[in-house]
């Protein structure tokens, strides 16, 4: 174990410049079995910092808006269940949680990506 992030590990908090840069590092990845839980959202990031080829993985973050897909699919439904039992949790941060109408975290990415038209 160690503190996260490392240069040679994938561990950390992801984020991007953008919902599209979320979006396309989500789509990008071959397989999304280590992002359990995983959402996309706004995020303010400190403390141990490490930029990467999709914007910065960093030791602690704190939401500032969040999405999660409606529908149940894979381990993100083992975390949580349901989407909406998913936001319920993620309200806890005292933050705009909103429900996209997609099946999965991909699916999510896409409708994002299309909805903010951000370059």
């Amino acid at each position: 174990m160690h503190a996260a992030p490392q240069a040679s590990c994938h561990c950390g908090l992801y984020a991007s410049t953008s919902v599209k840069t979320a979006a396309r590092f989500v789509q990008g990845r071959g397989s999304l079995h280590e992002a359990i839980g995983a959402v996309i959202g706004q995020v303010s990031l400190w403390g141990s910092v490490v930029e990467c080829e999709w914007g910065w993985r960093a030791s602690h973050a704190y939401p500032a808006r969040l999405y999660v897909p409606l529908g149940k699919q894979g381990r993100f439904s083992i975390l949580f269940g349901y989407g909406a039992d998913a936001a319920q949790a993620l309200r806890a941060y005292g933050v705009p949680v909103e429900l996209v109408a997609s099946g999965s975290l991909r699916e999510l990415a896409r409708v994002l990506e299309g909805e903010c038209g951000e370059a």
